[in-house]
């Protein structure tokens, strides 16, 4: 043996700083570098006008590359429709709200972009007889803005259209960090019709609907996509946007050129298609300023929460940069926890018991109602608290109202504490971002608005007994920020609002009053 330290892991593929790929196969995810923000055009989002068709939409996860390279994503597809077989086989005892709502004879399968890819795998599945879906009937799929790749450039990525914010060294980079290792961009899963792809002309295909964009660079590959299944007879529609980019319907869903209706709508293709009921529609029962709507049958509609909780600028520049990832805390519900660590030298340096740092556990605002751990205002604070305090940010994903009535965050919350105690316990074991810099022992329980409440009854629950004990976790202290609390008798602040009160007040503690609440958090206590 040398007796030399082996070299640390380096960065041998880079994401404009958003997903590095290291030497050693590991994988980082951080808003260093370019920031999420970069990947994608500054668009501004209009109002909600409305809904633009009935149907019930499934929005399905799946895994990501390049910790699952692909053919992961297309067999979690494919999972996700034989669920939805196994619903329809069910009949009554299938979930409730589908036994309700759901046509199981008028499915159709869509997605944009990477999506978009994964829907036509899914239907050369179906259609091959490789995945049987009966008494499931799809009906139709729709590609929006499909990526696609190959070896060989299309003009458009040769020579990308003006405007065109999705460039071809980004399409490169995914499918590097998607493909297996080794494989060019003709594999089967990025071109369809490469050199090694299976011949589709026995597969069979229901109406296939493929939406394209004229600034975008997968404009000719995804035109010749669509000549190729024409050629072989497939029935399938081409509707070409000239104007919009890579993305353009789910960056502007609610903009003119998605609000077209006719033949070459993709929203008034999905209502044709879906037909309509002959029951009434259901009612608006109770409406929390456009963004969330009760209606009559139970069911809620949600729109775009920025008018209530607009999108805030952060730093994510800070000297050293912070790294963050999601972790599920509660797969039985979905939940997840995102976790945030600096990565300075500094950093450690500031932590005791061997550079471990001080825990601090958030949860976000939002009335119980709105919020979410990826909103601005909760990642910019995380952000910036895990680097000036500096400590193990952790926050915390909760169910909300109404779809999930209270006391179902509070036992979120209970949940993630368990979980936390769990990792504690696992000491080395524990995943390795915590066990390397969380200082169990000064964890800190805070909350903004709805999560200061939610922190004020995990507290409750703690003391009381009515959840174990944390050892050998430590809750040294307890930060609720403008805690939303009610009663039936209005206090004096109620009744008398004070002067300049708005629904944004509080809302810079994102932005520039982040740095002066973690001071005050590290003052005496961290």
């Amino acid at each position: 043996m040398s007796g030399h330290a082996a070299p640390a892991p380096h960065v041998v593929e880079d994401y404009r700083g958003v997903i590095q790929l290291l030497s050693d196969g590991t994988v980082v995810r951080s808003d260093a570098g370019a920031g999420a923000g970069a990947l994608l055009p500054p668009e501004d989002f209009p109002d909600v006008p409305g809904v633009h068709s009935d149907a019930v939409v499934l929005s399905a996860d799946y895994r990501l590359g390049p910790e699952h390279r692909l053919p992961a994503a297309i067999d979690d597809g494919a999972a996700v429709l034989s669920w939805l077989r196994d619903q329809a086989m069910s009949g009554p005892g299938a979930d409730s709200w589908l036994t309700e709502s759901a046509d199981f004879s008028r499915v159709f399968v869509a997605g944009e972009s990477a999506g978009g890819n994964m829907s036509h795998h899914v239907a050369v599945l179906i259609g091959s007889g490789q995945l049987t879906v009966d008494p499931l009937r799809v009906a139709g799929y729709m590609l929006l803005t499909p990526f696609f790749g190959g070896v060989e450039r299309a003009p458009s990525e040769a020579e990308p259209p003006a405007g065109a914010f999705f460039t071809p060294d980004m399409s490169d980079k995914l499918w590097r960090l998607s493909l297996p290792e080794g494989a060019t961009r003709d594999h089967p899963v990025a071109n369809p019709f490469g050199p090694d792809s299976p011949s589709l002309a026995a597969v069979a295909f229901p109406p296939v609907l493929v939406v394209v964009a004229g600034r975008d660079i997968l404009h000719d590959r995804t035109v010749h996509y669509a000549a190729r299944l024409k050629e072989m007879e497939k029935p399938v529609e081409l509707v070409t946007f000239e104007e919009e980019k890579h993305l353009f319907l789910s960056l502007q869903p609610w903009s003119e050129p998605a609000n077209e209706r006719g033949s070459e709508s993709t929203y008034s293709l999905m209502s044709t298609m879906s037909g309509s009921g002959d029951n009434a529609a259901p009612h608006v029962v109770e409406d929390f300023y456009g963004v969330v709507k009760l209606l009559s049958d139970g069911s809620v509609v949600r729109g775009d929460e920025s008018v209530l909780i607009p999108s805030l600028p952060y730093q994510d520049d800070v000297p050293g940069g912070v790294q963050w990832k999601d972790v599920v805390y509660d797969a039985t519900h979905g939940l997840r926890v995102r976790v945030y660590t600096p990565r300075t030298a500094a950093a450690a340096a500031a932590g005791d018991d061997g550079g471990k740092l001080p825990v601090l556990v958030y949860f976000h605002g939002g009335g119980y109602c709105i919020g979410a751990l990826d909103q601005s205002i909760c990642h910019g604070f995380c952000l910036r608290a895990a680097y000036e305090l500096p400590a193990v940010v952790l926050s915390v994903h909760y169910l909300l109202a109404p779809e999930h009535r209270l006391p179902a965050a509070i036992d979120d919350g209970a949940a993630f504490i368990s979980w936390l105690r769990g990792q504690a316990a696992l000491g080395a074991g524990a995943d390795p971002w915590l066990a390397e810099s969380a200082d169990f022992a000064r964890t800190f329980i805070s909350g903004l608005s709805a999560g200061a409440n939610l922190a004020h009854h995990v507290t409750a629950r703690v003391a009381s007994g009515q959840l174990a004990a944390v050892d050998p976790a430590r809750f040294a202290g307890y930060v609720l920020v403008d805690p939303f609390l009610a009663g039936v008798e209005r206090t004096a602040a109620e009744a008398n609002p004070p002067a300049d009160v708005s629904t944004l007040t509080g809302y810079t503690f994102a932005s520039s009053g982040a740095p002066v609440v973690a001071k005050n958090l590290a003052i005496g206590v961290m």
